[in-house]
Order: C-alpha cells, then structure tokens, then sequence
C-alpha cells in the first residue's frame, strides 16, 4: 500500500499530466481497481465455503456482494466494454448518464466509503489496545492492514475550510498512528507507523500542491482501498481452520502458519506478545527496518522532487507573465473575469489586478475535440473533454498577478468552453472556436 501510495505520489510530483492519464475513466486505475474488487469477493465467496458459522457464512456472502457489486459499479458493468445503452429512465437520474447506480448520489457512496473505512480503523484500533481481535466472532484486520486502511483515508482532496476533511484526514491519521507508536513495545511496528505517517504526508502534498485533477485522485484512493480489501479478504479466508480441506489444500503456502486455536492468521499471539502482523509467512520475512527506511527516504525525497518541480513551472510562468506585458503573446481569445491567452499547446489564464478570493472558485474548461472518437469513453456522451482545475494547484499569485496555463491534450480541438463556477452558479464563463489546425 505504501509503494503504490509513493509511486502515484511520484507522479503526482514530477509529471502530473502522466498521473491523470492513468488516472482517468477507462484506463490502468480504473480497471485494476474493478479487478481487484472482484478478486476481493471471489475470495470472500471462498471463505463462505470454509466457514462453518452460519451466521458468518451470511455476512461474509454479503460482503462479497458487495465487493462484486463496486467492481460491477468502477466500470459501469461494461458498459462501454460492450457497447450497452443506458435505460431512459436511468439516464435522467444519472449525474454522468452511465449504467451505474453510483452517479445517481455519488456523495452517498464517498460517505459509504469513508464512514465505513473509518469505522473499521476505530473498532480495529480499539481491539489492538484491549487484545481482541474479532467481532462478533469476525476476525478484524491485522495491525499493518488496519494502517493500510488509514492510509485509503488520508488520500483524497482536502480543500481549505472543509472540517470534515481534517477530521477524516491526514490529522486524525496521524493521531492513531502516533497512538500505534507510543503504545507498542515493538521496534518494527514503530517503524511501520513512521513509514505509514510518511506516505501520509505525502498523500497530503499530492491533494494540496500537484496539478493533479480531484476527480483523479479519488480513482487512485478507490484503487487503493481495493488493495486493501483484496488484503483483508485473503486474511480472512487464510485464517479458516477447515484450509487442509479440499479444495482449499493448494492455500497452504510454504512456511504458513496457521492459528488454529484462534482461527485467524492475523490474530494477536498473546503467547509470544507478538502482533501476527509480522512474520506470519516465513518465506516473506524481509528486513522491516530496511523496507521501512526505504518508505521513509522516498517520503522525504518525494517533497524534494516536488518543491524542484514546483520551481521549474513557477520560471515557466514568469516567462510567460513577460511576454504577455511586453506585448510578444497575441494569443488573446477572451476578456472576462480573466484575460485569455491561446498559446501553443495549452490556455493562459491571467488577471491583474488580482487577489486570492478571484481565484478560491473552481474553473471548469471543457474542450470539444474534431473527433469525438478521440475522447475517452465516458466523455463520448458529453462530446467534450471536462480539463476542470483549482487554481491553487496549477497557476501562481504574486504582487497582485493571477496566472495559470493549461495544457492541452494531444488531440485536435476545435472550441472551448470555460469560466468559474460555486456549486451549480457560473461566476463567468466564455465560449470561442480554435483556429484551423
């Protein structure tokens, strides 16, 4: 979770235009985490088969309903795969008018996922410190995995003035994992909540600092949450009792150890006053100090790369600001709120005088391509591309100066729409064609 949370971190950092092609609808995040998803409930279905609760059994089938319905849900249930049309009557209630129930309230389902993630952090936390380690006769996550999970909370766009954020953000974060530090008596596990802190902070700069687009940054956070489900799905049938069982014989791995007395592979060993999160596969036992100090080094390193990143685009728009006063950028497309520049391969916003609160509004830029075969597949029913940004993320205040560029995708366009907006209230807008290509 910590490598992949660094590496999209990295992009994030040093090519941000890389991070939200991986990152868009259809492409490698969005499908991974479909597959992971239901990889995740085929091994809870499995489970089903070994438990002998009853009462498990049910809830374990349910949880893997709905595993399979959110991997059904990340890819509209083929529907672009497939060529499936949208009912009329789903259509109109559907916010992106795709075969999916989740576009219907989509804060519903962002609630859904952080209350229930949450909720899952602070009953796991609980039971580390009383030395439990099942509810309701459920095994709970093992220690590193319930970091894993606090990892998934604290990537994801964090704006300013949003408490709620905070509350379910990096803070609290940190909190459990300081929590998780003094209160264990084991080197290894302090330096897994040191390791964990740090990709948190760097999950932080990613939201806050990069030119990453938000609707981006929750495909890579739902990519990781399915790694952690398919994780907690595979302790929970690797800590069956019946595994010596046909057909669950080929489970047992080389140097696994199974809890049989209780049940569970990731269960607290009170006997050795070890947390089964470490060491349970033999074969597995890596140095956690260096792996540990590798997360840490890339933690630090990461805002390095960003801050250097940060310089180069801050030069390139100084440059820009000079041509623009000194008259060389005749690319002028608009006046409105903001002066509109074309340039080669991308838009410049720019305003003086300007103050921050001209720029606290969200900017939407949607590009209408010559072919719209170039869009991706959930942009074919708009017939545009939506390149929606913060300013605080892309562009630069300094002596009253507002200026941002944007680039453009590799495709030809031929109009652009753009302008500011508060919820559903444009502030201003403009609208003009490109010239030939």
């Amino acid at each position: 979770m910590c490598l992949s949370a660094l590496g999209f971190g990295y992009l994030a950092a040093v090519n941000p235009d890389a991070y939200n092609a991986l990152a868009q609808e259809d492409h490698w995040v969005e499908s991974l985490t479909a597959v992971l998803f239901f990889l995740a409930g085929i091994l809870l279905l499995a489970t089903v088969l070994a438990e002998p609760s009853l009462l498990r059994r049910c809830i374990y089938a349910l949880g893997a309903a709905a595993l399979v319905f959110a991997a059904g849900e990340e890819i509209s249930w083929g529907q672009r795969i497939f060529g499936l049309a949208t009912p009329d009557f789903l259509r109109e209630a559907n916010a992106q008018q795709e075969l999916n129930v989740h576009n219907i309230s989509t804060q519903t389902f962002v609630n859904i996922y952080n209350g229930g993630t949450l909720l899952l952090c602070i009953i796991s936390s609980v039971a580390f410190f009383c030395r439990k380690n099942r509810l309701g006769g459920i095994p709970l996550p093992s220690i590193l995995l319930t970091l894993s999970f606090l990892l998934v909370l604290s990537y994801r766009p964090l704006s300013e003035g949003q408490i709620l954020s905070y509350i379910v953000g990096r803070e609290s974060v940190a909190l459990l994992i300081c929590v998780y530090a003094l209160f264990s008596s084991r080197a290894n596990l302090l330096m897994a909540a040191a390791a964990t802190l740090a990709v948190v902070l760097i999950s932080q700069y990613t939201s806050h600092h990069s030119a990453v687009i938000d609707g981006r940054l929750y495909e890579v956070r739902e990519y990781l949450l399915s790694f952690a489900c398919l994780c907690y799905a595979g302790e929970l049938l690797l800590g069956q009792k019946r595994l010596t069982a046909f057909p669950f014989r080929w489970l047992r791995l080389p140097g696994f150890r199974a809890n049989a007395d209780k049940g569970s592979a990731s269960r607290f060993d009170e006997n050795a006053g070890k947390s089964a999160g470490f060491g349970r596969y033999e074969p597995l036992r890596l140095s956690w100090w260096a792996v540990c100090t590798v997360i840490i080094a890339g933690g630090i390193a990461l805002p390095v790369m960003g801050y250097l990143n940060a310089e180069s685009r801050k030069a390139d728009i100084a440059e820009t600001y000079r041509a623009i006063k000194s008259g060389q950028s005749e690319g002028l497309v608009a006046r409105s709120h903001f002066d509109i520049y074309l340039n080669e391969n991308g838009l410049t916003y720019f305003k003086e005088p300007c103050t921050r609160s001209d720029t606290t509004a969200w900017f939407f830029l949607h590009i209408t391509p010559a072919d719209a075969n170039d869009l991706p597949g959930a942009r074919r029913h708009y017939g545009f591309d939506n390149l929606d940004f913060a300013f605080n993320r892309k562009g630069m205040i300094s002596n009253e100066v507002c200026i941002v560029t944007v680039t453009f995708p590799e495709y030809a366009i031929t109009s652009i729409r753009t302008g500011q907006y508060i919820g559903e209230e444009q502030i201003w807008r403009a609208e003009f064609p490109l010239p030939q290509q």
